[in-house]
């Protein structure tokens, strides 16, 4: 009996969570469903962790006969790393490549240098076999043949391979899987359960994914989903993906990530989500549920988006996936969004609706500029988007269009490569390598994309975290300062004022970038504050939510806003009486969750402050005034918990898991 090797590394979230691996679960079902393959293979290891290459040959107990690898962007250096290892310990070993890193089968594209696929097997010669596209089919074909004493692979499909004399051979592409409940479940036959009951010690407890379809309609330019072979969905039947839930219900997990791409998209996603807050009320889980909504069909997934939020399954709030609010960035990626006027409305329908909501923009697509940038954000602000919005820089994906040659030079694209480690425990030597982000383009130049990285973490920060939102909104209603006035003049006092506390974290967040970029490192930070009588390895935080723990959980809070009120005098030049300014600072101070506070709790004012940030009226007056503080979700009697000091724990559940439905922030109302 052969020996089977499987990797799929995924990030060690938080202290001990990981992800069970998905796509080679999958894979292994549908093989090893083949009697000949069942008789003549044993899975020997399954690595679905992220380590130091060492740590994990040190679990590699057996010597395999054949190593399946499912490559993703977060796993690619350490795939190549584990895979180059086993080549030299056991030669004869197959190792077998598949998932979105490898080049496509029926096409040359493959990262920012455009080698062909022959390339590839040349600067990776520890490599023997690449599975293109969807997997299942190919692997169980190469596993039947590699039994053989000589095995013929060019029978099989969707493969390319290296031969013994060193060339290189490319065969026809496969027709998609049409019928995925032809599929077995990794969950439902078993196939996880020794990795359940058997985990390392290290393993604390799991994720899972589910996939209630495949494919995209669409077709951007710097995503590898919608390409020409998965814009037609292949869909699961209701029946199976709720018979994976009570998988999950019964083994508890906490935590499920929705691997379809536009969910909302059918009807039978509304019978889901109502199955799975049955199951949760029934035995408490899942406890959340991560989903990547739909571009389309607002109604149904507001529907939906209520019924989650009713159960308290949502994990994020209802994403409206903008990208960019430059409608010539929007023409060169392919993109169609919502016109501005609509977007509006959305915003509005979900606030009325008290339904969570944020928005996510890529950074640094092809035209793209600075000013645009930084009026896309404001433009957010001004059309009150005070929630949360999610900024990524532009990741150059292989098998994307914009990790093309040509594409790169016509748009001027600079790249960087980066490793994106974001709240998971800091191990400086697991990070080596990542992948390619767009770092300048030609409408965006290098020193204007960190300028615009710059603002993205003020704004991310101040603005959508909180911690200058109400002062800013105040100032937008009484004053008529315009967002972008507040924000930019702010980001140049941080500039001119490396001695104030935000000019301080402004030059260490740069610095770090700029480590960053030029070491293939992390962007984010360590806050060892947060990790107080901890022993084990601190979380990497991103920039934006290290500044705000700086804030709101250090000895900053006060010498902040003293500053500001600097700024607001100098900068913006604003001559307020100090009765006036101690009762805006007195709210901005209090609507920031505090984890030592006890909640609710109230305070009195001398003006109507809450009534003049928050737009019901343009008219500042004076008399007495008690504003309840309290935790947004402290209204349900089932969420009375309070953090007692523990910044931990504070730090994951506001800054972590519940910005985007603005958790950082306190729910405030007048008595």
């Amino acid at each position: 009996m052969k020996n089977l090797l499987i990797c799929e590394f995924s990030n060690i979230f938080g202290y001990g969570e990981v992800r069970l691996p998905y796509s080679t679960g999958v894979l292994w079902s549908y093989c090893k469903s083949d009697e000949t393959i069942s008789k003549n293979y044993k899975v020997s290891n399954w690595i679905y962790w992220k380590d130091e290459k060492e740590k994990i040959m040190e679990h590699i107990t057996e010597k395999p006969d054949v190593a399946l690898f499912s490559c993703n962007v977060w796993s690619w250096t350490l795939s190549n790393q584990i895979a180059e290892v086993l080549k030299e310990k056991w030669p004869e070993c197959v190792v077998i490549y598949g998932g979105q890193m490898p080049p496509r089968s029926n096409d040359t594209r493959w990262v920012k240098k455009n080698p062909s696929i022959y390339d590839f097997y040349k600067e990776r010669p520890y490599v023997d076999i690449i599975a293109h596209h969807e997997g299942e089919e190919t692997t169980r074909e190469i596993l039947l043949e590699l039994i053989n004493d000589t095995p013929d692979l060019s029978k099989v499909l969707s493969i390319s391979y290296k031969n013994k004399d060193l060339t290189t051979t490319i065969n026809p592409q496969r027709d998609r899987v049409k019928d995925l409940n032809s599929m077995p479940s990794p969950y439902l036959d078993g196939t996880f359960d020794k990795l359940i009951f058997n985990k390392p010690k290290h393993i604390r407890k799991f994720k899972m994914t589910v996939e209630p379809s495949r494919g995209c309609p669409y077709a951007c330019t710097f995503c590898e989903i919608g390409d020409t072979l998965y814009t037609k969905i292949e869909r699961h039947s209701i029946e199976k993906i709720c018979a994976e839930l009570d998988w999950a219900s019964e083994n508890k997990i906490e935590f499920i990530d929705c691997a379809d791409s536009n969910f909302g998209l059918f009807p039978e996603h509304k019978d889901m989500v109502e199955y799975m807050g049955k199951k949760k009320r029934e035995t408490g889980y899942p406890i959340r549920f991560s989903v990547s909504w739909s571009k389309g069909h607002a109604d149904r997934v507001m529907d939906i988006a209520k019924i989650m939020q009713e159960e308290e399954l949502d994990k994020t709030g209802v994403t409206i996936a903008l990208q960019s609010m430059n409608p010539d960035t929007l023409k060169a990626v392919k993109r169609k969004n919502i016109d501005n006027g609509k977007l509006a409305e959305f915003l509005k329908k979900y606030e009325l609706d008290h339904l969570d909501t944020y928005v996510e923009l890529v950074m640094g697509l092809p035209l793209e500029t600075l000013d645009s940038w930084v009026d896309g954000l404001c433009y957010l602000m001004e059309i009150n988007l005070h929630t949360s919005a999610k900024m990524f820089p532009c990741a150059s994906l292989p098998n994307t269009p914009i990790a093309e040659k040509e594409y790169g030079e016509k748009y001027g694209i600079e790249y960087a490569q980066i490793y994106e480690s974001n709240h998971t425990p800091f191990n400086p030597v697991a990070q080596s390598g990542g992948w390619d982000i767009v770092v300048g383009t030609n409408t965006m130049p290098h020193e204007d994309w960190k300028m615009a990285y710059m603002f993205k973490w003020l704004s991310g920060c101040f603005h959508w975290l909180g911690l200058t939102q109400f002062i800013s909104r105040y100032l937008r209603n009484i004053n008529d300062i315009s967002y972008k006035d507040f924000y930019w003049n702010l980001l140049k006092f941080a500039q001119n004022n490396e001695d104030t506390f935000i000019g301080s974290e402004l030059k260490i967040t740069l610095e770090s970038l700029e480590y960053a970029i030029a070491n293939e490192f992390s962007l984010g930070r360590v806050i060892k504050e947060v990790h107080e009588d901890r022993d084990k390895n601190q979380l990497i935080w991103d920039y934006d939510e290290a500044t705000a723990i700086q804030i709101t959980l250090g000895n900053n809070r006060e010498r902040f806003y003293k500053e500001l009120r600097v700024f607001l005098k100098k900068d913006l030049n604003l001559p307020f009486e100090d009765e006036i300014w101690d009762d805006i600072v007195k709210y901005q101070s209090n609507a920031i969750i505090n984890p030592d506070d006890e909640y609710p709790f109230v305070k009195d004012f001398n003006y109507n402050i809450h009534e003049c940030t928050i737009g019901t009226t343009d008219t500042l007056q004076s008399g007495k005034y008690k504003l309840e503080f309290n935790q947004s979700w402290a209204d349900n009697p089932k969420n009375k918990k309070g953090y007692f000091g523990d910044k931990f724990q504070f730090a994951c559940e506001k800054l972590w898991w519940l910005r985007n439905r603005g958790e950082y922030r306190a729910k405030v109302r007048e008595l």
